[in-house]
């Protein structure tokens, strides 16, 4: 999604705060419960004031609900 609008994903503090599970110690939530990231954007290679937030919800029967928007 943010690919399509012209950004990068800052590859370092996805690392941090979302493939290592950042506050949460995993990123699949447990069914009823939801996980809130927000991740920094470059853009031409250059930090910008916007992030990617996004959130995953936990549904009954194992399947995962994605929220994500550019703030």
């Amino acid at each position: 999604m943010a690919e399509k609008k012209g950004y990068e994903i800052d590859e370092d503090d996805w690392q941090n705060k979302v493939a290592l599970g950042g506050i949460y110690g995993r990123s699949r939530p447990a069914i009823g419960k939801t996980h809130k990231f927000s991740v920094g954007l470059l853009k031409n290679g250059k930090p910008q004031k916007k992030g990617l937030n996004f959130s995953v919800y936990g549904m009954e029967g194992g399947k995962y609900e994605l929220v994500a928007y550019i703030n």
